[in-house]
């Protein structure tokens, strides 16, 4: 994960160079965070849909997971985020499906390359003296 850093100016530094040394972050603090906290939630929700076999099951699951990611959305302490993000990888490590659920026509699923077209080789053409 990228860690952003704020670089801090010398108070020695002259008020015209540091208007020109100062410049935004690529990505701000808060979307970083609002994009890690997605993509943990994306993978709770899929990773409840591989071990809940109906969906009426994984929707009670689905309630409950969303009330634990509402209940942390107001934390701003970085330390506290570092904390809850490894608790939560922790949890998503400890409980991986050993057989997830994947679509049969994406990569590895039960159907994925079934009806490859034929390969054309060139030793395949016949010859062109006859």
């Amino acid at each position: 994960m990228r860690k952003s850093t704020i670089v801090t100016l010398s108070t020695s530094i002259s008020p015209s160079l540091h208007s020109d040394c100062v410049s935004e972050p690529a990505i701000p603090l808060e979307n970083h965070v609002l994009t890690i906290r997605r993509s943990l939630y994306r993978r709770s929700l899929k990773l409840s849909l591989d071990w809940a076999v109906q969906r009426q099951v994984w929707r009670g699951q689905a309630v409950y997971i969303r009330s634990l990611f509402e209940a942390n959305k107001d934390v701003r302490d970085p330390r506290q985020q570092q904390v809850l993000l490894r608790e939560t990888e922790k949890l998503l490590e400890n409980w991986k499906h050993p057989d997830p659920y994947r679509p049969p026509t994406a990569p590895g699923g039960n159907k994925w390359e079934r009806n490859l077209p034929a390969r054309i080789l060139p030793y395949a053409a016949p010859p062109a003296g006859h």
